[in-house]
């Protein structure tokens, strides 16, 4: 009998969350050169004015057990903007990847 009551309340929740419109994170923004996907919502943001960032240009490969070098990077400096969306579940995560 106990199975049967968890199954109803789990498929109860998922209903309720499926029914809730998500909205963007306060103080979020979308960057202004890279468009949202259609549906979207920012789910995770932060800003920083000024930090530093290692771009992978090649392969990894591993140095030892513990550890991996980049064949070739580049480090960059300046603002750095990390945005976290959420698209539509409807979507297909290549239908949105071919967006950018």
């Amino acid at each position: 009998m106990g199975k049967p009551r968890f199954f109803a309340i789990l498929l109860t929740l998922t209903v309720v969350v499926q029914g809730v419109a998500w909205a963007d994170i306060s103080g979020s923004k979308d960057h202004p050169l890279i468009p949202r996907f259609a549906g979207a919502e920012i789910i995770g943001y932060k800003f920083i004015d000024y930090n530093e960032l290692t771009f992978a240009l090649g392969t990894a490969y591993e140095a030892s057990s513990s550890n991996y070098k980049l064949g070739k990077s580049q480090r960059e400096e300046g603002r750095l903007t990390r945005i976290l969306y959420l698209a539509p579940a409807v979507k297909s995560v290549l239908q949105v990847f071919r967006n950018y």
